[in-house]
């Protein structure tokens, strides 16, 4: 039978697509070639790399899907496989989408995560924080004058967790005791109480508390008598676990112990063993300040080059101690539960935490390296070659970025700006007209704060990253996220100027001759600064919201402070100090 050349010329035009499509499937890789499973970035380079083009690795992708998110990293990889344009709009619509959460709240409400403040709800009371890391947080919303909210929240890879919550007003509720002021119950108190069971019978008690320190009673009639261990606040009423120390033979030991304050009288409830007693002391207590409240309970020694500055992971409850600016510095991690070094991580000056993301950032000084280490188990998750000298690093935690500083700049020492999330620089060379000695950065206005030695201390935005004169004269230590005050030792003279941080006006002068380290407790609103003028050294309290001095507690003589911290969550404050026999950390308690 005769076929007509036109047919036959049209089956091979379809013999030899069918070929060239065969070709190009073969060419893929083995795992690339099961459709049911989408391609990975490793696939899709391999595919661009063994020639594949551009247009039928999007027609794949399309098909499949992708299992990958384009970070910048991944994206220049891909452009030097051969990616074209096209190819990476294609990969960007199709990647996975990272995690978000949604907050619907009041009205410039500030948000917190975990404790750490991630950002300020709009006019229209609307929040979104990206790519929080997946797992279970806990979610706070904070507003003056209204009720303070929070939840737990479940972060799924991908997902958006949506909260809503609008915060209710609220006044002043009598009797209500803040769990910072009960913490500070402080004093002694006396008087009958009544056991109502098993069988009823009156009997003295004599009690002394020292605000979360716990405090001791003794019950005269039955010779016994011991120490009470300080347990929690819960709205007025604050609870103890009794420990029985002398006549256990006489008295129940492990009882528990609620008191609330009422006026400089306690009403007191016990129970126990299946004994029960309650009734009113009176005394000498009160609530407020008592001297002597803020104290040393721990210090250890630190190792050679790990005695600068230091920091706290509110959340893992890990310090972490490290050098200054020169050769031979380290990062060591301590166990805050413990008090105990757990580990040297390695080189690194000036870290700071970034408690959103589990990262501690410090510089490398002649390695011109700032290094990452993760403040859960302190091993090494990148390192990020920067410019100079690196001297350290200071985090902005709502905005996840990083400010480095370093010398070595010939008297215009650099600072620089690294994207927290893929750790690498997203600026060049900015230069601080000087020798760089002090950062801080406001997480609230995502400004940096540059002291370089030229008795004006300079700022840098993070978008527009232009470096100006700041018009205060101070240089910026600490800032409290919560009231967006900023705190700094004055250039010229002494005092501590407390800042507007979005005006930049001083609002008040703390009485401190010789500023040296300085700390803030967001949670408490307390403001920490150690004054140099008095021998031994005194590191002194202040309330962040009056400015007033509420008490101050003597260093041991001999020792030179150096780099001062708090644990926003439990209180705790760490003050390095320094002597002749080396570094050594301080563990300090404000019961104030």
């Amino acid at each position: 039978m005769l076929i007509p050349t036109a047919l036959v010329r049209s089956a091979a035009r379809t013999l030899a697509v069918v070929l060239v499509f065969c070709a190009g499937l073969s060419s893929l890789p083995a795992s690339a070639q099961n459709p049911r499973r989408p391609l990975l970035k490793d696939e899709v380079v391999e595919l661009l790399k063994g020639g594949v083009s551009s247009r039928r690795v999007a027609d794949i992708a399309h098909d499949r899907g992708i299992n990958f998110e384009l970070t910048p990293e991944a994206e220049d990889e891909l452009r030097g496989a051969g990616a074209t344009d096209e190819l990476i709009r294609t990969l960007q619509e199709l990647a996975p989408k990272p995690a978000q959460i949604v907050v619907e709240t009041s009205p410039d409400a500030q948000v917190y995560l975990d404790d750490i403040l991630v950002g300020q709800a709009s006019p229209q009371g609307r929040l979104v924080i990206g790519s929080p890391k997946p797992g279970d947080h806990t979610l706070r919303i904070s507003l003056a004058g209204r009720k303070q909210y929070q939840q737990p929240v479940t972060v799924v890879a991908g997902q958006v967790a949506t909260v809503k919550a609008m915060l209710e007003e609220v006044g002043p509720s009598p009797g209500t005791l803040p769990p910072s002021r009960g913490r500070s119950l402080t004093g002694k108190w006396r008087g009958t109480v009544t056991q109502d069971k098993p069988e009823p019978h009156a009997f003295p008690v004599t009690m002394e508390l020292d605000g979360p320190n716990g405090g001791s009673i003794d019950y005269p009639s039955f010779s016994c008598g011991g120490s009470l261990e300080f347990q929690r606040v819960d709205g007025s009423t604050l609870s103890y676990i009794e420990h029985i120390t002398y006549g256990k033979d006489k008295c129940i030991d492990g009882g528990t112990l609620k008191v609330v304050p009422q006026g400089n009288s306690l009403s007191w409830d016990w129970s126990g063993g299946g004994v029960s007693a309650a009734g009113t002391l009176s005394g000498e207590g009160g609530i407020g300040p008592s001297p002597g409240a803020l104290r040393v309970v721990a210090r250890f020694s630190l190792p050679s080059g790990a005695g600068n500055a230091v920091d706290v992971d509110p959340t893992t409850n890990k310090v972490f101690t490290s050098g200054g600016a020169s050769a031979g510095q380290q990062v060591v991690m301590i166990d805050g539960s413990t008090n105990k070094v757990v580990a040297t991580l390695g080189t690194g000056s000036g870290a700071h935490v970034n408690p959103a993301t589990g990262k501690v950032y410090a510089g490398g000084v002649y390695s011109g390296t700032i290094y990452v280490y993760s403040s859960e188990d302190g091993h090494l998750i990148a390192e990020i070659k920067a410019f100079g000298c690196p001297i350290g690093a200071v985090v902005d935690s709502s905005s996840n970025q990083v400010w480095g500083g370093g010398q070595c700049g010939a008297n215009d020492d650099p600072a620089f700006l690294i994207d927290g999330g893929a750790d690498r620089l997203v600026s060049g060379y900015i230069g601080s007209g000087g020798v760089m000695s002090a950062l801080a950065v406001n997480p609230v206005t995502h400004v940096l704060y540059v002291y370089a030695g030229t008795k004006t201390e300079e700022k840098i935005d993070s978008g527009t990253l232009v470096t100006t004169t700041a018009p205060f004269s101070a240089v910026i230590s600490a800032v409290n996220a919560q009231t967006n005050r900023m705190y700094g030792a004055a250039i010229s003279g002494g005092g501590v100027q407390v800042i507007d941080g979005t005006t930049e006006s001083v609002i008040a002068t703390l009485p401190v001759s010789q500023p040296g380290a300085i700390a803030v407790n967001p949670t408490r609103n307390r403001v920490y600064v150690v004054d140099q003028s008095l021998s031994p050294q005194v590191l002194k309290v202040f309330d962040g919201a009056t400015n007033a001095l509420l008490g101050e507690i003597a260093l041991p003589q001999g020792d030179s402070p150096a780099g001062l911290a708090v644990n926003s969550r439990t209180g705790t404050l760490y003050q390095i100090v320094g002597n002749a026999n080396g570094s050594s950390l301080l563990v300090l308690i404000d019961s104030l």
